[in-house]
């Protein structure tokens, strides 16, 4: 009979693993840090935007310094530089 039960939580746990592991992950870096310091990657998220004013001031004032402080993302803003054939490919970014 106990080892039914060991069974039956063991299975309940790898359940709700599954089901919520990003919410464990997301819980975990705001608890404790960034678990993952050095992931090869030159940032973590792209923000491609119209270049207006508008735009540029939600992108600058609002979105970049939450994503930058709250979350620890490394952003990296829309740039010329990056087009298709220019020799900056996205991989160099996103691996």
């Amino acid at each position: 009979m106990a080892a039914i039960t060991v069974l039956l939580l063991l299975a309940v746990a790898v359940v709700v693993y599954f089901k919520c592991r990003l919410n464990m992950k997301l819980w975990h870096k705001n608890s404790y840090g960034d678990y993952e310091l050095s992931d090869g990657k030159l940032c973590d998220v792209y923000i491609s935007y119209v270049n207006n004013d508008h735009d540029r001031k939600f992108v600058n004032f609002i979105l970049k310094p939450h994503l930058e402080s709250k979350n620890a993302y490394k952003v990296h803003l829309n740039d010329n530089d990056i087009l298709p054939g220019s020799g900056k490919p996205y991989q160099q970014y996103y691996r």
